[in-house]
């Protein structure tokens, strides 16, 4: 967990929650990394 508040109230607003791992590509925000990371490849291939 960060103590970087500024990061925690920016994961806020993004998500609506502090949740991690959050995966921000472009306007697509994923929750969590395995069940995402086909999505995670497809958005960066």
């Amino acid at each position: 967990m960060t103590t970087d508040e500024k990061y925690m109230e920016e994961l806020t607003k993004t998500v609506g929650r502090f949740a991690t791992p959050t995966i921000v590509i472009g306007d697509e925000v994923l929750l969590g990394f395995a069940m995402n990371i086909e999505r995670v490849k497809s958005l960066l291939l």
